[in-house]
């Protein structure tokens, strides 16, 4: 056989198929499905392939798929994605993290695998670079399955690092002024617990990286994207600040969060209470948050974070 990667009968095969199985439903979809299979599997059959095309052809198409994603019908809420600010260091630093990647991919046979992290830490880089969050396409709450593909070493890491982190965090939400509560990304069970305790309210997501649980993607819905340790710019805040403003005075309750509840969530938080006058400066926001959830302290550069700790 010939090396041919990627296959383009693969790639090509992927775009067709879900373009088709949009538009059918029950035994003609199936029958679909199991067409475009003997498709994906006839180029096994003719002697022109190895077997690395085939994978390499799923991933030109992923890669399209994450491109030039399909809008999705009907979405919930409003996503805005924010560009970074003097991020840098972070670009840097995934980047030099994808070029690892790329050395030892070049080893050839399965260090190829390396690939895949290369790719996404790339993208990641390419994001604290100046894209920003935009690069995951997370679209009404939620990341398309492409996107998840492409990001899953990245987002790996991230979950750990939020699992390990939330076994040490005593609560991971607290009311800081009067109908706002502020903290981490719930998971599906916390998330039931709070939507039934507070069915009128207004939950502001300000990740862009992972899935918001469904039941806080029903009713009022913002997702402001920044990406995590950076300094939210000008134009977040005051967005972040005019939504949780209009909620409280149409009387309902404001959830906000991150990924942690320590640093972007504290930040838009702190300049709605300064913003608003609830608070006499920055530094008095600070402390009522800090006397919510304690984890939270100043630094020079961000004004609020988790000492050493991203969120």
């Amino acid at each position: 056989p010939f090396n041919q990667a990627p296959s383009l009968h693969i790639s090509l095969g992927m775009i067709l198929w879900y373009r088709y199985a949009k538009s059918t439903r029950g035994p003609l979809r199936w029958l679909l499905h199991g067409w475009f299979g003997l498709i994906g599997l006839s180029t096994l059959t003719t002697w022109q392939h190895h077997v690395i095309d085939l994978p390499a052809g799923v991933l030109v198409g992923v890669m399209a798929f994450w491109l030039f994603p399909d809008p999705r019908a009907g979405q919930t809420g409003k996503s805005v994605a924010y560009r970074p600010v003097g991020a840098d260091r972070l670009a840097g630093r995934y980047l030099a993290g994808s070029l690892i990647g790329l050395a030892l991919a070049a080893q050839g046979g399965y260090w190829l695998l390396f690939l895949w992290p290369a790719l996404s830490l790339s993208a990641v880089a390419a994001a604290y670079a100046g894209i920003g969050p935009a690069v995951f396409r997370k679209q009404g709450g939620r990341l398309s399955l492409a996107a998840k593909l492409v990001f899953a070493p990245y987002r790996l890491g991230q979950a750990l690092a939020w699992r390990w982190q939330r076994r040490r965090m005593a609560l991971p939400f607290a009311e800081v002024a009067p109908g706002v509560f502020m903290g981490a990304r719930l998971d599906e069970r916390e998330a039931l617990i709070l939507a039934a305790a507070y069915p009128r309210r207004w939950v502001l997501d300000l990740t862009g990286d992972f899935d918001e649980a469904d039941s806080l993607r029903e009713g009022d819905y913002v997702n402001l994207q920044l990406l995590d340790l950076t300094e939210p710019p000008l134009a977040a805040l005051r967005d972040g600040a005019a939504y949780i403003e209009m909620a409280l005075q149409q009387g309902k309750t404001v959830f906000v969060h991150c990924t942690l509840g320590y640093l972007r969530s504290a930040r838009l938080v702190a300049h709605w209470l300064a913003a608003t006058g609830r608070a006499r400066s920055r530094q008095d926001a600070f402390e009522q948050l800090r006397a919510a959830r304690p984890g939270i302290v100043a630094t020079a550069r961000c004004g609020f974070a988790l000492a050493g700790e991203g969120a």
